[in-house]
């Protein structure tokens, strides 16, 4: 995979440090282009630099139009992500002697001291990636994709580097997508606005919350609607799954509105279900991405759906320090799967608790 290389400045000398930079924030844009499978996206924000070289991950395919420092433009030469021969030595050094080097573009700069400083970049990248031999079941819930643009629908994901990316661990989110006027999408956090001009609409979002990650998703979609007390609950269903969508509604009402009595007020202004055309199972902050497969199952609705909406108090709004555990996880489990057990009867819990062991010995 290739690398990007930026210079900035003049060369500081033989004793010239190399690190990761730090996102604070970002301000994304993207423009999907669907025949193409491509998009065009502009990034700014807020990044920590240090003195010497600096560099951050961008999608292998990555196109840079454009890149600044505090509005200093830069120039650009590329290398491969795993062949650093044409690298600073110093920067070889750091990268040798880190984890293991992901397929990304690598953007490397100078700076002459350390600072806060603003970024904006603009590129497009190819996101085509082949999601037909995904498949569902218990011991594997599908093979993870990190991004892709196809009719049926977009994904980008941390793992796509749609975003620049160095070594922060919370960042400050805000997405404004254009996509064709027949789709929608969803990303973490609430909707800002939504406006259609012809064949495109544009909708924005922003997690009220610094994440570790950005999620988006986007399709062509039948929307529908309701609410629980100020909570809006929505929908996101293909087509030939619209029938279902009332009983999500509904049961998703009721889990929020049953959760935010017991723990708080719900975290986001909105909780949304989409529907995905590959085969997942995943909690973002403010929506959950199931698959089609899963979204047909006949106990999701009374089982997994309020394990994802527990999610938002514990996972997406109160965070984990995977270092001491993932006790959001076990939380989640409780306060969810096993409470709806409980309240079936001291029999199912006790068949759940069993089950549940049973599970740990297989698969674990």
């Amino acid at each position: 995979m290739r690398k990007l290389l930026c210079l900035v400045g003049s060369l500081l000398g033989a004793s010239v440090l190399a690190s990761p930079v730090t996102f604070d924030s970002h301000h994304i844009s993207l423009k999907l282009d669907v025949p193409t499978h491509s998009a065009v996206i502009t990034d700014s924000g807020t990044v920590g630099v240090t003195r010497g070289w600096n560099w951050f991950y961008l999608n292998d395919s990555a196109k840079v139009q454009k890149y600044a420092i505090d509005g200093r433009k830069c120039t650009f030469r590329t290398a491969r992500a795993k062949d650093t021969t044409q690298l600073p030595v110093k920067v070889r050094e750091e990268l040798r002697s880190g984890a293991e080097l992901p397929d990304a573009m690598l953007v490397m700069f100078e700076s002459g001291k350390g600072k806060a400083a603003k970024f904006k970049i603009e590129y497009s990248a190819v996101f085509n990636e082949d999601v037909s031999n995904i498949r569902f079941s218990r011991e594997s819930v599908g093979r993870e994709v990190s991004g892709t643009i196809l009719d049926q629908g977009a994904y980008l994901s941390p793992s796509s580097y749609f975003y620049p990316q160095g070594s922060e661990q919370m960042s400050d989110y805000s997405v404004t997508a254009d996509i064709p006027a027949t789709w929608s999408s969803i990303c973490d956090g609430n909707l800002l606005a939504s406006t259609t001009a012809g064949e495109r609409k544009t909708e924005s979002w922003h997690n009220p919350y610094k994440n570790d990650g950005c999620i988006l998703m986007a399709a062509p979609y039948v929307p529908s609607n309701t609410t629980s007390d100020s909570t809006e609950i929505v929908c996101l269903f293909f087509h030939a799954d619209t029938s279902l969508a009332p009983n999500y509604l509904k049961a998703s009402a009721g889990y929020v509105k049953m959760y935010s009595d017991l723990i708080g007020p719900y975290p986001f202004k909105r909780f949304t279900i989409a529907e995905n055309f590959f085969p997942t199972g995943y909690g973002m902050p403010g929506w959950t991405l199931l698959g089609q497969s899963v979204i047909r199952l006949p106990f999701i609705i009374s089982s997994s759906l309020g394990h994802e909406v527990l999610h938002n108090w514990w996972g997406n709004s109160v965070y984990v320090d995977y270092n001491r555990g993932n006790w959001c996880e076990g939380l989640t489990v409780y306060g969810a799967d096993y409470q709806y057990k409980l309240k079936e009867s001291p029999a199912a819990a006790r068949e759940y608790r069993k089950d549940i062991l049973k599970q740990y010995v297989s698969y674990v």
